[in-house]
């Protein structure tokens, strides 16, 4: 009772969980979530930080009504039937997959084989149509043939076939430049947007998918797709990949032709998994043009969002016929998560996701990754804080066992005193619900979300040890309840298992965001600063329990305000609530 025992307990909700299928019920609004398993080996606790923060965020989103989808791509990194490697290659999958199951992810994890398959075909099928809508060009890749030493010629720059050996002489570039000006319009990671710009992307590079095109030393390089092959099948259903024999016939001098050894770019072949993750996969079966869909929200690094995230716009602008702009945005909120340093190659041993989750448990670990700091900052690791993350469950965990034995022995005394002190405990559930709601409004300060709840906790003790026996069970146990049921996206199997010893039933393995706003009255006035750029200029009394746009309100509508800010252009309004308003103006 005074420990929280994470072996017997994580592996009680998992089970149940699966057992249960207990997220698929119907909601009011369908999202779509996405992140990819990294494809360095094996994860640690930096892998772990922004999926962690998108299940935070996933499971926040299904507390407020919404049912979301959650796709995982796969690191696209080899085919069952492609190399010697692939069988470790689809062992480190299913390993990795495992440990994301053990830090408690509800995602959709798609059979990789499977996967894999379908987007072979789709980014062959996706090269083909950007090279015929002339967004593909070849560039040498050095003065010379790497495979034979043959110096290139003007006639092999321009054909891109070595003379000498018959190998391709090209690179391979994606040109996305005639849409620049919309691809880079309304970006929405404006604030790491320095330097971003539409580049040539080299999409030829390292993965297992071959790039369509043949190479004839009489007519230059050739789409495979106007190839008649003089042995092998089609990439399709029969599950075959690629060419069974590297020789082909040109249909335009009949000669035979050799086939461009050159892979597609990894970079290239992730976005194209994302497509496919994010759209109709039926449609995939089919015509790939019926592949509509966008991330509602979707977790990637700094570097993603600088780069990447603008390649899969490119994609899905040419998806969506591209002279006129991108119809569909690939993801409507982006969540940036910062980078994972570590001090030495030691340190990076030690934070191995498995090794972790060994030692303290899943909620322990997704605590930590949500507490340690602000998502979109880079951080050093350190997992000397870790024991704290861990004391603190242990604390809510006694917490809740204190209230239940509190309210059962109680019950015959119980007040409802109605006193200042029970209504400074109503506020703070109020403000507390109400500032983490702001994440459904872009707000990713999960930290900042973390350290609401452990000062929540901390009123709900110090209630508790203030008024010994005279308690109002009714109120305690409610807010008990409530700070549970706001923890359960941090920590949700320490978070189920309390709710159980509260008395929910297992139709709660989804909790609703708790309503206060109808279960509390608050009425009492505090006072709030209002600064102009920084400066104490006024002070406005407002409801405590005043949402932010009604603070806001309150502060323009202060007459030293309005006289402050009458002749200056208000850039922007910072509330936090019961502490500050800043108007930055200028």
């Amino acid at each position: 009772m005074n420990r929280y025992n994470y072996l017997l307990t994580e592996r009680k909700w998992q089970e149940r969980w699966k057992a249960q299928t207990a997220f698929d019920s119907e909601h009011k609004q369908k999202l779509i979530a996405g992140n990819t398993i990294p494809d360095s080996l094996p994860l640690h606790m930096g892998h772990a930080r922004g999926l962690v923060a998108l299940d935070v965020l996933v499971r926040f989103y299904q507390m407020h009504g919404y049912s979301v989808s959650w796709y995982l791509g796969l690191p696209f990194l080899a085919f069952p039937e492609a190399s010697e490697g692939s069988e470790l290659v689809l062992s480190n999958l299913k390993q990795a997959q495992q440990s994301l199951l053990q830090i408690g992810l509800h995602c959709s994890f798609e059979d990789p084989e499977a996967v894999q398959r379908k987007v072979y075909e789709f980014s062959r099928w996706f090269f083909l149509a950007m090279w015929q809508n002339g967004l593909v060009y070849g560039r040498p890749s050095g003065d010379s043939c790497p495979f034979c030493g043959n110096v290139f010629s003007a006639e092999v720059v321009s054909k891109g076939i070595c003379t000498q050996c018959g190998s391709s002489a090209f690179d391979w570039y994606a040109d996305f430049s005639p849409y620049a000006e919309t691809l880079q319009s309304d970006l929405l990671v404006s604030s790491q947007s320095d330097g971003m710009a539409v580049r040539p992307w080299r999409i030829s590079g390292q993965s297992s998918v071959p790039i369509p095109l043949i190479l004839c030393p009489t007519c230059g390089v050739v789409a495979e797709d106007v190839v008649t092959r003089s042995s092998g099948s089609e990439c399709g259903p029969d599950g075959s990949f690629g060419f069974v024999g590297d020789e082909a016939l040109c249909p335009i001098c009949g000669r035979v032709a050799a086939k461009e050894t050159k892979t597609l770019d990894r970079s290239f072949v992730e976005c194209i998994t994302l497509l496919y993750l994010a759209g109709s996969k039926e449609g995939i079966d089919g015509d790939y043009r019926n592949v509509p869909g966008s991330f509602d929200i979707f977790a990637g690094s700094i570097s993603w969002a600088r780069k990447d995230y603008l390649h899969l716009r490119s994609l899905t602008s040419l998806m969506h016929d591209g002279d006129e702009g991108c119809k569909i945005e690939p993801v409507k909120r982006l969540v940036v998560v910062g980078h994972t340093k570590f001090s030495s190659e030691g340190a990076k041993r030690d934070a191995d996701l498995q090794r972790m989750l060994k030692i303290y448990g899943a909620d322990t670990c997704r605590w930590h990754l949500m507490f340690y700091a602000p998502l979109d900052r880079d951080i050093t690791w350190s997992d000397e804080a870790i024991e704290g993350s861990y004391r603190f469950i242990c604390r809510v965990w006694r917490l809740v066992h204190a209230v239940v034995v509190a309210s059962e022995a109680n019950k015959a005394k119980a007040v409802r005193a109605n006193d200042e002190q029970e209504n400074m405990l109503k506020e703070s559930l109020c403000r507390t619900a109400q500032e983490i709601a702001e994440i459904t409004n872009g707000s990713t300060r999960l930290n900042f979300v973390c350290s609401l709840l452990m000062t929540l906790a901390n009123q709900i003790e110090e209630y508790m040890k203030s008024r010994e026996g005279d308690l109002d069970l009714e109120l305690l146990l409610d807010a008990a309840s409530i700070l549970v049921k706001m923890l359960y996206p941090f920590i949700p199997h320490a978070a189920a298992e309390l709710w159980e010893v509260l008395g929910g039933s297992e139709e709660g393995l989804v909790f609703g965001w708790p309503d206060l706003e109808m279960d509390f009255q608050c009425s009492r006035n505090i006072e709030i600063v209002v600064q102009i750029n920084g400066k104490k200029r006024a002070m406005i009394s407002v409801s405590s329990s005043a949402s932010r746009e009604e603070i806001e309100k309150a502060a323009i509508a202060n007459p030293r305000i309005q006289q402050l800010i009458s002749d200056s252009e208000v850039h922007k309004i910072v509330v936090v609530p019961g502490e500050v308003v800043n108007i930055v103006a200028g």
